[in-house]
């Protein structure tokens, strides 16, 4: 099972990325900062992964769930504010940049040309996630399991 941990990890934290996603871009269009919608959502993505993570990939059990979840509460409060910080500043980043050509490109693909909140949104969360998709599967291993598993 070693082998198959980061992509099964991998898998679970794609559907928590969706769910994150869609509160993110939710929350932003009601026009919070992108700071406080990536806090909010990235919350909520975290705690269905580390649940069902604990259960289905990281399965050595070395403490009780109120222990695990402790500790992955307090890891979240460092994890998730320097990512919601990265995300803001990449959105801070993309918003000097013309994205008229992904507007365009998007709107030729799908029919539907989105507003530049939508492609600033989208593209700084796409930008930060693969840094703390494995930063957050190194977070759960070692919480876990007490050792870290690169793959």
């Amino acid at each position: 099972m070693s082998l198959l941990k980061l992509p099964a990890f991998t898998l679970l934290s794609g559907i928590g990325w969706c769910i994150d996603f869609v509160i993110f871009n939710y929350l932003v269009a009601l026009d919070h900062t992108y700071f406080a919608s990536n806090l909010v959502s990235a919350a909520v993505a975290v705690s269905f992964v580390l649940i069902t993570a604990r259960h289905w990939i990281f399965r050595n059990h070395v403490e009780s769930l109120h222990g695990v979840v402790v500790k992955y509460v307090l890891w979240n409060v460092v994890s998730v504010t320097a990512a919601s910080f990265f995300v803001q500043i990449t959105a801070s980043g993309l918003e000097q940049i013309d994205l008229s050509g992904i507007a365009s490109a998007t709107g030729h693909v799908t029919g539907m040309t989105p507003n530049r909140v939508t492609i600033v949104s989208n593209l700084s969360k796409l930008l930060v996630t693969p840094i703390t998709m494995y930063a957050n599967f190194l977070a759960v291993g070692y919480i876990v399991e007490r050792r870290f598993s690169f793959y």
